[in-house]
């Protein structure tokens, strides 16, 4: 939903009843940013002449896990999950029936667990604006007619465009559009990141900051029992350690643990009567042409024992162009090839990466970073997904609607946005509740540590990245003309 001048005027209509009725205090900032604005006095974008079709080199993300899997709302903090862990050895000492009408062992003891998930907290506002520098052109000759080519990063905010939480706008004449874009970019780059690294570990203590379990502790063997703290085994994912070792070098080992990954939980979830799995690898884009680079080879060969140079000398002739057409298909459609079947490949960008620089063991001018493997559903039915705390409930929306509260629900209930104002300054902070939940972590899987060497590292969407990129300018400077006395 776009702000328009009236949301805005009845904003402040709003907080001046609120200041009246119950002396709230003002507590936006009182220094409003003197450069950021699009258009005006030393607005960006208010250089006259230039050419109304404008491009833009802001790096977006893949779509990723987190564009990936469902979101629905709850009202629930802590949610219960009951998972039947096993049944139990005959307890010892009991003896088979000796006759025909003699009681026999008793069978042993059903098992289960609980686990549960909580909410994280995060929070982002805009810059403080000064609202009667909103609207103010230098003069006839500043261009209005720009358009944007491309979609700004930063339109796939949790919740996102679909359900008008964070729609882009009109961000290249629209003050508002502006610095909500570039508060929506800010969330996006952090909760692309926390689905892979979120720990709670991290939390503020005052409660102002919490972050949720990511797929990096949720894909670990660190499972218990929500109640009483103990391990729960039957529900640790398959995890291989790569070693930091090279996929050039080490292709076939590399193809040969994906594939008893892929075998592992396929027959684990024969054998617990879920065989109607849906699952996603997911990588970085690098490792995966990488991997798909070597995999057609491994492929076609990892079957066949070869005695070179004896008497039982075995040579085999591989076609390069089906190894070719082979690795082309997987790249295009997104997928590996395990076994005679395509298991889906989902890219992202916000999975963690080390360089040299940064964990031992790398060799300077390649990376390291873990292949997921992800239980999306069962039968239909998701398995990992998002919960967000429903900020559009009745309690709260009674709250709003009694005219005293200075916020908005967006997104379909997962945002919540206040106003903070200091006479005319003004910003806004909006604020989501989510939770990453994995129902069956014991149908997923994890290899560690696996190094790759691609000729050249595409550009990153996060600005503290070696291979992150910008430039230009924040403002452009005003006319300085002479005043006529």
């Amino acid at each position: 939903m776009d702000i328009t001048a009236e949301m805005i005027g009845q904003a402040l209509l709003g907080l001046v009843q609120n200041v009246k009725a119950t002396g709230a205090k003002h507590d936006a900032g009182t220094t409003p940013a003197t450069t950021g604005y699009v258009h005006g006095p030393g607005g960006l974008l208010s250089y006259p002449g230039v050419d109304p079709v404008v491009f833009h080199t802001n790096v977006g993300f893949i779509p990723g896990v987190m564009n990936s899997i469902p979101a629905v709302p709850t009202r629930f903090d802590t949610p219960l999950f009951e998972i039947v862990t096993g049944i139990k050895a005959d307890a010892a000492g009991q003896e088979e029936a000796a006759g025909v009408c003699d009681v026999a062992p008793v069978g042993g003891t059903m098992k289960a667990g609980i686990v549960t998930f909580r909410f994280g907290r995060y929070q982002r506002r805009t810059r403080t604006i000064e609202l009667n520098r909103l609207g103010h052109l230098n003069n006839r000759a500043e261009p209005m007619d720009l358009q944007l080519v491309g979609q700004s990063a930063g339109a796939n905010v949790f919740g996102g465009p679909a359900n008008g939480a964070f729609p882009q706008g009109q961000i290249l004449t629209n003050e508002i559009d502006a610095v909500m874009q570039e508060r929506a970019v800010s969330l996006n780059r952090q909760l692309q990141r926390q689905v892979w690294t979120g720990n709670p570990g991290n939390n503020n203590a005052g409660g102002g900051y919490a972050e949720f379990a990511g797929l990096d502790l949720l894909i670990n063997t660190n499972w218990r029992d929500a109640l009483t703290g103990n391990a729960l085994p039957s529900l640790y994912p398959t995890i291989f350690n790569f070693a930091l070792k090279q996929i050039d070098s080490n292709g076939p080992e590399l193809v040969n643990q994906v594939t008893y990954l892929a075998r592992q939980v396929r027959d684990l979830a024969e054998r617990t009567g879920v065989s109607n799995v849906r699952w996603a690898f997911t990588m970085r884009p690098a490792l995966f042409f990488e991997l798909t680079k070597v995999w057609p080879c491994a492929y076609f060969t990892n079957l066949c024992t070869f005695g070179a140079g004896t008497a039982t000398d075995i040579r085999q002739n591989i076609d390069l162009g089906d190894q070719t057409a082979m690795r082309d298909a997987m790249r295009q459609g997104r997928y590996l090839l395990i076994d005679g079947e395509r298991w889906d490949v989902i890219l992202d960008d916000a999975i963690v990466e080390y360089s040299n620089t940064t964990l031992n063991g790398v060799t300077s001018g390649c990376f390291s970073s873990d292949i997921y493997l992800l239980p999306m559903s069962v039968s239909g039915r998701a398995t990992l997904y998002f919960e967000y705390f429903d900020f559009s409930n009745a309690s709260l929306a009674s709250a709003l609607g009694q005219g005293m509260v200075l916020a908005r629900v967006l997104g379909g209930g997962a945002w919540l946005e206040t106003i903070r104002q200091t006479l005319w300054c003004v910003d806004w902070q909006a604020k989501i509740e989510p939770r990453l939940i994995l129902r069956t972590p014991w149908l997923a899987g994890r290899i560690t540590n696996v190094q790759y060497c691609p000729l050249i590292q595409t550009r990153q969407p996060f600005p503290d990245s070696a291979y992150w990129v910008n430039g230009g300018e924040v403002s452009r400077p005003g006319p300085s003309l002479y005043n006529p006395f």
